[in-house]
């Protein structure tokens, strides 16, 4: 497609000598899973007594922790980590208007419950195996007025966002000798955030897995450090994503999607940089509709001034936008040559 126009949204990297394209991957690499303390293997709705019923069926009990919080209205459960043995099914009518659910950080999972209007939990217990059936955390949600939901959402005292063990810094270069490139590879979403899913793919797992080539890829060249924003099925912030790479002092950072389209054939590789003319308004606009990912989450967001938004804004200046666009257009003519660009 050229030069990309318009805001930045995100940047799709397939480099020639691994792979046609990105559904590729998932043929290649079978999936590894990690043994965890329990699964979760089914998560089901129902009614009891006019309350709509959200039975999560667990391999053994666990503990859990339930708040919720408006803005938008939505339910936060919280529990150990688990090893998510389903997809992410649709509610049928009622208070539930979507579920998701992963990773949160390490040791916890998170379930997050979007409400199509205020609800209270009126009850939630956990019930043992037994019977033939497997041990399952029961939830009870009624509708509430708004007021009432208002005064008792909110944050549990304990409920600290950590997000994850920080990316090591790479290592010191020999001093005299030249600086290597240090590129910082952030695959989308994760966790609680699965991205886009079509046809039992998950854009989280394809950013990850592909990462993790890339990764190799370029370290195998001696040319290049890299680094990595997540790398595991974790939910990272997007101001972290942001500082792990400026800890890092990288160089250059590649975010990593796969998008997906309800209706029609499109395919191809895109590459999106900031567009020198979008105003300061746009880019704050672009860094609001990003950050809907941690309302999704269930991640508290502060009313501080946002360090994405200031990130995104000076991508559009000097030295910066320069060489953004030198990248972008060399990198399209090379997928040009191979997979492939969405055409515009």
């Amino acid at each position: 497609m050229g030069e990309s126009r318009g805001v930045l949204r995100r940047a799709a990297w397939i480099p020639t000598a691994l792979l046609v394209a990105f559904a590729s991957v998932v043929a290649i690499l079978a999936p590894t899973l990690e043994a965890r303390a329990a699964d979760a293997l089914d998560l089901r709705f129902g009614r009891h007594e006019g309350d709509q019923r959200i039975v999560l069926e667990l391999s053994e009990p666990a503990p859990h922790r339930i708040f919720t919080l408006e803005n938008p209205y939505r339910v936060v459960i919280d529990l150990p980590e688990l090893n998510w043995r389903f997809s992410a099914p649709k509610p049928p009518e009622g208070v539930v208007k979507a579920v998701r659910f992963g990773l949160f950080q390490p040791g916890r999972s998170r379930m997050v419950l979007d409400l199509s209007r205020p609800a209270r939990v009126t009850q939630a217990f956990t019930l043992e195996a037994g019977g033939g059936r497997p041990a399952r955390l029961v939830i009870d949600l009624s509708g509430q007025d708004a007021s009432s939901f208002s005064q008792a959402a909110g944050w549990p005292s304990d409920a600290k966002l950590v997000a994850g063990p920080p990316t090591p810094r790479p290592k010191p270069v020999s001093i005299g000798g030249p600086r290597p490139l240090v590129i910082a590879l952030d695959p989308g979403h994760g966790g609680v955030d699965p991205g886009a899913m079509r046809h039992g793919v998950i854009e989280k797992t394809l950013a990850l897995r592909f990462a993790r080539l890339l990764k190799k890829e370029l370290e195998l060249t001696g040319r290049y450090q890299v680094i990595m924003t997540r790398d595991s099925d974790v939910y990272v912030p997007l101001r972290e994503r942001v500082e792990r790479a400026r800890r890092a002092r990288a160089d250059l950072f590649i975010s990593l999607h796969a998008d997906a389209v309800e209706v029609g054939d499109a395919h191809g590789a895109s590459v999106y940089t900031l567009s020198d003319e979008a105003s300061d308004h746009e880019a704050a606009e672009l860094a609001a509709q990003e950050n809907l990912s941690d309302v999704i989450a269930g991640v508290r967001l502060n009313n501080e001034d946002d360090v994405v938004a200031r990130v995104l804004i000076d991508l559009a200046q000097n030295e910066t936008m320069i060489e953004s666009r030198r990248f972008a257009a060399t990198l399209v003519h090379q997928l040009d040559k191979s997979v492939g660009v969405l055409k515009t």
